[in-house]
């Protein structure tokens, strides 16, 4: 399996090898290859205030989880699955005044299509379910909702993934990040149309969107003051990139960049976590999805370096 390489031409492939179930992070070597995530492994930690999943499992690599009728709009709310990250020798990450790259990869494969006379996958999830799976990375999983309908959430947080609309047989891309500034933040929320397949696409075996890749850096950021250049921001994701595939590998368009910014280390910077949620983004389920995914992803803390600026972490 191969994908774009994040920065690069769609020429160049980066392959996902040698990629383990650990806990990822890190900088050194060893450690700055793509993790492929088993949420069913014991290393993971389950918040789920509203029942949201049941018969999680991995089976050949592949996450399976059951969804059921209730949604979860604020994406955080639902099925959240999450662990820290570390470095090489098990200490945790902290980012204060080192970059942290993040790559994230997301993947359906075994989802339908039933269109224009078309099928395809095994129904896991079914088109037009309601259904998302969303991945990214936070600092604070204390503060995710304890019990249903709670409006507490990590302040410090970004994530992006895939999701089934209601109204045709098409794929939406989902984000969630949180800039506010109150004391629970405000979230932030996009769900945007990836496009039903053509004609053309039905005929060269393209039937849905089923991959996406995000991603982005949590470094300090260097912003104008009244005395001159703030070098010693706090650390933030000013933006991500992503992109999009087909279910049979194509991709749709070039990297494409959204700005957020989401700040991190308002509750702290000596921890990070890499988390996945599940759940449905609107209500009217009649009945449980079953969802298979994939999550990949390359968490890399960076060691050393000196910017021209002078500060280690730009």
């Amino acid at each position: 399996m191969a994908l774009s390489k994040p920065g690069m031409g769609e020429g160049v492939t980066t392959n996902f090898t040698g990629m383990g179930s650990g806990g990822g992070g890190g900088g050194g070597a060893a450690n700055r290859d793509w993790t492929r995530a088993n949420i069913a492994d014991g290393t993971w930690t389950l918040n789920d205030p509203d029942s949201t999943l049941s018969s999680i499992s991995n089976t050949g690599g592949v996450n399976q989880v059951v969804i059921g009728t209730h949604h979860n709009p604020s994406t955080i709310d639902g099925g959240v699955h999450y662990k820290e990250l570390l470095n090489e020798d098990g200490t945790s990450i902290d980012f204060g005044d080192r970059p942290v790259n993040v790559q994230i990869y997301i993947h359906w494969p075994n989802t339908s299509w039933t269109a224009q006379g078309n099928t395809g996958g095994n129904d896991r999830p079914s088109h037009g379910s309601r259904v998302y799976t969303v991945a990214g990375v936070m600092t604070d999983p204390e503060n995710l909702p304890s019990s249903a309908g709670e409006t507490e959430w990590p302040r410090d947080l970004v994530g992006y993934g895939l999701e089934w609309k209601t109204n045709a047989e098409k794929t939406f891309r989902r984000g969630i990040w949180n800039k506010g500034t109150g004391t629970r933040g405000t979230l932030t929320h996009t769900s945007v149309n990836l496009n039903a397949a053509t004609a053309d696409d039905y005929a060269a075996g393209r039937k849905c969107v089923n991959r996406m890749l995000w991603f982005g850096r949590i470094a300090k950021q260097e912003t104008a003051s009244g005395t001159g250049i703030n070098v010693v921001g706090s650390p933030i994701m000013n933006e991500f990139s992503f992109s999009h595939h087909w279910d049979d590998g194509w991709k749709i368009a070039g990297d494409i960049e959204q700005a957020i910014p989401q700040y991190f280390g308002r509750i702290r910077t000596n921890k990070l976590y890499v988390w996945v949620a599940s759940g449905r983004g609107t209500s009217g389920a009649g009945s449980s999805a079953t969802v298979d995914f994939n999550l990949y992803y390359r968490i890399t803390a960076l060691d050393g370096g000196n910017h021209p600026s002078g500060r280690t972490a730009l």
